[in-house]
């Protein structure tokens, strides 16, 4: 059950890796793309993988640019 509104507010790099959404700043964190809602990117320099668009798109994520 999708719980989880992510704000991504500085530079990240979003990428998928086995069920996980990475997302990396200075540090690297993973949050499982079942628990997933929601995601509002506020910033212009953050990149996010292709793979990772169409698996937040097979698991009914609405991604916010």
């Amino acid at each position: 059950m999708a719980y989880r509104n992510l704000i991504i507010e500085s530079c990240a790099n979003l990428s998928c890796r086995q069920g996980q959404l990475i997302v990396t700043t200075d540090s690297k964190h993973s949050i499982p793309l079942d628990d997933i809602n929601s995601i509002v990117l506020e910033n212009m320099q953050g990149t996010i993988t292709i793979a990772a668009l169409s698996k937040l798109a097979q698991n009914g994520v609405s991604v916010f640019v």
